[in-house]
């Protein structure tokens, strides 16, 4: 090994924000001549969909990570089968992709000599008691009772390691983010910032401009509220837990009827209601069933406004800015070891394993570990 391998500690932060980036990056693949072509559907779990250099990954291997991002998706606040399923969906969309990278970087920091077989051996020992730990075991144990597991993490830990070699050493010292730059940039960011500000109080304007002339000519409201909102403004009963904000509901419940509210500013942009009709507490809806509150025949305006651009700190911008240009710098590197002559993609199955089959197509298909929906 080189004499000026990298060297690499556990929990280096380089380490999780480089490995972040890469496993998030969609990279290019080169197709090879397909020895049989199949689809998803059609492969058992151990028939590969791509290898590198020799390094597969199967079918198998694929359904695993699908599953658990679709049961992670399903845990997540809000969580349910079509957000899960649309999770999955993009998920598929990079999972081979990603491995085909991460496989090129990481056979590239190998081929560089950028660690020693001391330091990886270390780095991935240090991690994997780490994982060990959490669950109260000794490595030994850990290994014992989770054997695949383990072999994954061990796999997975030392590929990290490579790859933040790799780019600390080829990538790293071409970002260059000045103090001056990130000035600049988050000047930039507060002038526009200011045109977003200038641009939704011109909405908000706008918006004032209508009430005014709808209360001295009701007449004039249904033209201009279909010429200015995003949204249907026909008239239609509302109860006081259709709006999506407390806030408004208050607004709207508490204006007479002939009087239309001021602007009101909610998250995502600014709604204005004219009140046209409205019955008491205990009232009847047009369902049929009791309201509570009573309801309010209600013509709305809705116009989106203008979002701003996010403002962070300066440690945060420089960051931010560091990895822009890293992402740029990994997406050309992985472009150039694609075609350098040095590593074989292999697709033994062809790269349109994502289609359905006419017979899958014949018959309904649920929402599992893969997903409900095909990708058009």
């Amino acid at each position: 090994m080189s004499g000026n391998s990298t060297r690499l500690t556990t929990g280096s932060t380089a380490l999780y924000v480089f490995t972040a980036l890469v496993a998030l990056l969609g990279f290019g693949c080169r197709e090879q001549p397909a020895v049989r072509e199949l689809s998803y559907e059609e492969m058992s779990p151990a028939d590969v969909l791509v290898s590198v250099n020799g390094r597969s990954l199967t079918k198998g291997e694929v359904a695993t990570k699908l599953a658990k991002t679709y049961q992670n998706a399903l845990r997540q606040p809000g969580g349910n089968a079509n957000l899960a399923g649309q999770t999955v969906l993009e998920e598929r969309g990079r999972i081979v992709d990603a491995f085909v990278g991460r496989r090129l970087v990481a056979d590239a920091a190998m081929r560089q000599h950028l660690l020693s077989r001391d330091a990886l051996s270390e780095y991935v020992s240090s991690n994997m008691t780490f994982r060990a730990k959490e669950q109260n075991l000794s490595l030994a144990d850990y290994e014992a009772r989770e054997p695949r597991m383990a072999r994954y993490l061990r796999a997975m830990f030392e590929e990290n390691a490579l790859i933040a070699a790799f780019i600390a050493t080829n990538l790293a010292p071409k970002v260059a983010v000045t103090p001056e730059v990130v000035s600049n940039y988050m000047a930039e960011v507060d002038a526009e910032n200011a045109l977003v500000a200038q641009t939704n109080a011109a909405l908000r304007a706008r918006l004032e401009t209508i009430r005014r002339e709808s209360l001295a000519d009701p007449n004039r409201w249904e033209g201009l509220a279909a010429g200015a909102s995003v949204d249907d403004s026909s008239p239609r009963e509302c109860e006081y837990d259709d709006f999506d904000s407390v806030e408004t509901a208050k607004i709207v419940f508490g204006t007479p009827v002939g009087g239309i509210t001021a602007p009101i500013e909610e998250e995502e942009g600014y709604r204005m209601v004219r009140v046209t009709a409205a019955t008491g507490a205990g009232a009847t809806n047009a369902f049929g069933e009791v309201s509570a509150r009573g309801t309010r025949t209600c013509s709305q305006i809705y116009v989106e406004k203008e979002p701003p651009f996010l403002k962070w700190s300066f440690e945060e911008t420089e960051r931010e800015l560091r990895r822009q240009i890293t992402a740029q710098l990994m997406k050309g590197a992985v472009e150039d070891l694609r075609t350098n002559g040095l590593n074989r993609i292999d697709y033994p199955h062809g790269t349109n394993f994502w289609r359905r089959t006419r017979a899958e197509q014949k018959r309904p298909r649920a929402l599992d570990k893969y997903t409900d929906k095909e990708k058009k």
